[in-house]
């Protein structure tokens, strides 16, 4: 490839929420941009979590200079381990992000194979080089501090990664967006910017925290019995506005949930959160507090292990929501979370909880701009080759239509999927042939590709049920050592499960004492396997999996 030629790809993040991955390629080198991780959303069956498939970057690791993140949230940083594991480079970022890493990385490591990572602050406005680019970090506004835009010089022109961002007037911190900065750079001339498109199709600006953390005060101050605050574990300002509320109200905060006390004890070790004198406690020395007290619990989403999640069950083993309690979910429902969600929501309300979800009251602002702030970026910016990332399809087409109205020329906004190839030349941009891309299914220390038989097998356990046929296969003229022998899971109700169970087990003894012995043992298997299921297909229109083992005596 030209060295005035740039590649940008994009392995993850586009066309979905997660999984964040951009690769830029120049000349013999590449820089990755983000490594993040989504959380599995609707039918998947013991998956874990979903990566970007990285295998494009693990092919061509020795030309791999550096990876790059805007920020510490796990769609952003949570698939590094996996990756470091195959590609052993530099990582750059900011204090707090480099630190979130390390947390992962040492939580993910074995036997301390990853703990040589090398890792390099960057700090904001200063540049630093990594093969032939030049990164540049650019403070941005959003629901975690330390959070950067990446101003990329290559050979073919700059580019501008806008990372996640809002234009928040009145941020907790007090640290804003750097338009200047990004104005500077437009001045300079700019290439081509990637460009957060999450709140594209939402008018207007999104609300402020100092709003949230306003609200929270009412609420908080005002509830007669305990609070219950559910928040990301990884939004600090959010987890701020909680305990500065507390100690306004003059109450007592619990941390629960294993990830919400690590980032916040690393996040107060940094300088980055600050607790008010005597305001933390723990669940088992709460007592005499006349519920005055705020708990701030991981579990918005309704994942069965949050610290939320064990509290509503009852499997906490020293808090529990009792009438009188206000419960608020202060951060946004992530699409395909919503039922799960809303039953831990109706549960709530059954054990008499006031509970607060939605708006009105605000108890919950984007980290993410809509769309008069995404104008305010890229006119800012004013880049010649406009490329939306971070959202589903419709958001990117929302920050497309953005583009055009802020000016962008025709045919220089692109809406590219994972995998796509945008070539940037000289004599203009087009997409060149695509890269493997695709999601990797995390479950375990087991890795597999989304549309194997992997997980088409589990859907079919969860639908149909599983049957198990034991059989003893004896020499010709003999009795077998003992009658089939057959046990449904998940097939039919308990009451029905042991008549069935018993008609398979009469229908295989019938094909097994017609066996003539001139089919080989795979083709019994298979009439058996068919023969059985067919019982349970008859009387309830059931298809289960049936699985045969046969002992040849």
């Amino acid at each position: 490839m030209s060295s005035k030629a740039l590649r940008i790809i994009p392995l993850g993040g586009v066309g979905t929420f997660g999984m964040n991955c951009t690769v830029l390629e120049s000349g013999n080198s590449m820089i990755v941009v983000d490594a993040g991780l989504k959380v599995p959303q609707g039918n998947l069956p013991g998956v874990d979590l979903i990566l970007p498939d990285f295998s494009y970057v693990i092919d061509n690791a020795r030309r791999v200079a550096g990876i790059f993140l805007t920020h510490g949230h796990d769609d952003h940083i949570g698939g590094l381990p996996y990756l470091l594991r195959e590609v052993q480079v530099p990582v750059y970022g900011t204090a707090l992000t480099l630190a979130l890493v390390r947390e992962r990385l040492a939580a993910a490591a074995r036997d301390g194979a990853q703990n040589d990572i090398l890792m390099r602050q960057i700090l904001f406005t200063e540049s630093v080089k990594c093969g032939p680019f030049i990164v540049e970090a650019v403070r941005v506004s959003h629901s975690i501090p330390d959070g950067a835009a990446l101003i990329i010089r290559t050979p073919a022109g700059t580019v501008v990664h806008s990372g996640d961002f809002k234009m928040d007037p009145t941020p907790l911190n007090g640290h804003l967006t750097d338009e200047d900065r990004l104005t500077r750079v437009g001045d300079e001339g700019v290439l081509c910017l990637l460009c957060d498109s999450t709140n594209a199709d939402r008018a207007g600006t999104t609300p402020s925290e100092k709003d949230v953390s306003e609200v929270l005060v009412r609420i908080i101050d005002g509830a007669p019995g305990r609070v219950f605050v559910a928040t990301f574990a990884s939004h600090i300002h959010r987890i701020q506005s909680v305990l500065d509320a507390a100690h306004r109200a003059g109450r007592k905060v619990v941390l629960e949930g294993r990830r919400m006390i690590a980032n916040c004890e690393l996040a107060a070790a940094m300088g980055y959160l600050r607790y008010p004198p005597g305001t933390l406690a723990s669940a088992d020395r709460i007592e005499g507090t006349d519920g005055k007290v705020v708990f701030l619990v991981t579990g918005t989403q309704g994942e069965p292990m949050s610290a939320l999640s064990r509290i509503v069950k009852g499997e906490h083993p020293l808090v529990g929501v009792r009438r009188g309690d206000t419960v608020i979910f202060s951060s946004r429902i992530i699409p395909g979370n919503e039922l799960t969600t809303g039953q831990m929501i109706d549960e709530l309300y059954r054990r008499g909880a006031e509970v607060y979800y939605q708006d009105p009251p605000r108890v919950h602002a984007s980290g993410h701009g809509s769309a008069e702030e995404i104008l305010r970026m890229i006119r800012a910016v004013r880049p010649r080759i406009f490329i939306p990332i971070h959202g589903d399809y419709r958001q990117m087409a929302a920050c497309s239509r953005l583009g055009r109205e802020a000016g962008i020329a025709e045919g220089c906004a692109f809406l590219m999927e994972a995998g796509h190839v945008l070539e940037l030349r000289p004599e203009g941009a087009g997409l060149a042939d695509p890269v493997n891309a695709g999601q990797i299914l995390v479950d375990g220390d087991l890795m597999t590709a989304v549309g194997g038989s992997l997980l088409k097998d589990r859907r079919r356990l969860a639908r149909e049920g599983v049957v198990l046929v034991a059989v003893s296969l004896p020499r010709d003229g003999e009795r077998a050592a003992f009658e089939p022998d057959v046990h449904s899971v998940g097939v039919a109700p308990d009451l029905i499960s042991p008549e069935l169970d018993a008609e398979a087990a009469r229908t295989v003894t019938v094909l097994l004492s017609d066996r003539d012995g001139s089919s080989s043992l795979e083709e019994l298997k298979e009439n058996i396997r068919l023969a059985a299921r067919s019982v349970y297909r008859k009387a309830i229109q059931k298809r289960p999996h049936v699985v045969v083992v046969a002992l040849e005596e």
